[in-house]
């Protein structure tokens, strides 16, 4: 019981502060996209790695793009976006309902549509 309070010390003393980042961005950084692996495996599968590895930079690419670009225009549209949320609020409550509304009919048409396609009365 005295090394589970001991570990229960040290993990809640700020000791694991300094290496939790890098060793969240190396674990991270070591497990494999699904989506590339499947790619690879599909390429080794047919003979063109040349083709998966050209296709997996290419989407390692668009991702890498896509994490860094969102961030950098958040960071640049701040000091636009903050002012004017703050004086829209009715409105855009009333979008939110209407989003909300519109998805749960698309959703509910989505999945009747087909059954009605196939002669399932409902």
């Amino acid at each position: 019981m005295e090394t589970a309070i001991e570990f229960q010390r040290w993990l809640y003393s700020g000791a694991l502060d300094t290496l939790t980042g890098p060793a969240l961005a190396l674990a991270a950084g070591l497990v494999p996209c699904p989506l590339t692996t499947f790619i690879m495996t599909y390429a080794v599968a047919n003979g063109v790695v040349a083709g998966g590895l050209a296709l997996s930079g290419a989407f390692a690419l668009g991702m890498m793009t896509t994490v860094a670009a969102f961030p950098l225009i958040a960071i640049a549209l701040r000091t636009r976006v903050v002012p004017f949320m703050a004086g829209s609020e009715s409105w855009r409550a009333r979008i939110g309902k209407f989003l909300e509304v519109g998805a749960a009919v698309a959703i509910i048409l989505l999945g009747a549509i087909p059954l009605l396609k196939d002669g399932v009365r409902l």
